[in-house]
């Protein structure tokens, strides 16, 4: 299953070095981007597809967004296996949820972390002595020498799960739509009140442009989806971020309604919009004005 249809297939947790990713790890240094439009009727999402190795990068047909649950969507950045063991979770604990409001989600997506990151803990700090995660608390502390025991103990509470998720949607009792994080080692964070979220290595550069764009929730969705994809294309200047996009549009309503993608034909009006809208080039007739003022004559005058 490809993009918002479902889940990426995982990778084992295998390939990851004891003491870090190791350099064959694909990796998501992404932009995922989630904004509420609509005066809270409706959200914008939007992606690259980029994968990074340490020396090499590639993009794929797979996308970043994929399906929580009803009317919750999921974006995904940093290792993808890691990304993919946490919505693996996640799809267990959400199916059991009595209801898709956000603090069920938010209890769902941050219990979801913490299991896909103690498993991989328990895999790597005990695997090689065939202990449990249950067996090291339990008795590990007695069995160990005391610096065994607080050297392992040490590596699995420092442990760095390197995975962002970004996750928006419409509970059905909530008052309004929300944008959510979950981040290393389980926290999860409302983002709902500034109306606008994303992560990966992009996110700061896409967070400067909706700022400078002043984005609102008010907004309606044609604009919305123009400020996310130039915030987007303001991210393709972080390393590892794709230049191919993916926009969804998400909608509240009494049933479920799937995201709906914007199309290649919608995706180049939003390019020449963005092309018409660009700040210009500054030339060297821009110079003149400036050069006649006193502050630059003195500049210039000034041995």
């Amino acid at each position: 299953m490809s993009g918002i249809e479902g889940l990426s297939p995982g990778i084992d947790d295998s390939w990851e070095s004891r003491f870090g990713i190791a350099p064959w790890e694909p990796k998501f240094m992404t932009i995922c981007i989630a904004a509420i439009c609509e005066r809270g009727d409706g959200i914008v999402i939007c992606a690259d597809r980029e994968i990074g190795l340490t020396h090499t990068s590639a993009e794929f047909d797979d996308g970043k967004w994929h399906n929580l649950c009803r009317q919750w969507s999921i974006g995904i950045s940093g290792t993808v296996s890691n990304a993919c063991s946490v919505m693996a979770h996640a799809a267990g604990l959400t199916g059991k949820m009595e209801s898709n409001n956000s603090i069920d989600v938010q209890d769902a997506l941050a219990k979801a972390y913490r299991q896909a990151r103690m498993k991989l803990a328990e895999a790597r700090f005990l695997g090689n002595r065939g202990w449990t995660l249950d067996q090291f608390q339990r008795v590990g502390a007695a069995q160990l020498p005391i610096s065994t025991y607080s050297t392992i103990d040490a590596q699995i509470s420092t442990l760095d799960f390197n995975t962002d998720l970004l996750t928006t949607g419409f509970g059905d009792d909530d008052n309004g739509p929300s944008i959510l994080t979950v981040t290393n080692p389980g926290v999860c964070i409302d983002h709902s009140k500034l109306g606008f979220w994303g992560v990966g290595s992009g996110w700061t550069a896409a967070q400067m442009s909706l700022f400078a764009r002043q984005y609102s929730w008010s907004f309606n969705a044609e604009k919305a989806a123009y400020l996310v994809y130039e915030a987007k294309v303001a991210a393709e200047n972080a390393t590892g971020v794709g230049k191919t996009t993916d926009i969804y549009l998400l909608r509240r309503g009494k049933k479920s309604i799937r995201p709906i993608p914007l199309q290649a034909d919608t995706k180049k009006k939003l390019e020449r919009i963005r092309v018409e809208l660009a700040p210009k080039e500054y030339g060297s007739d821009h110079d003149d004005p400036l050069r006649a003022s006193d502050e630059f004559t003195i500049f210039r005058s000034a041995t």
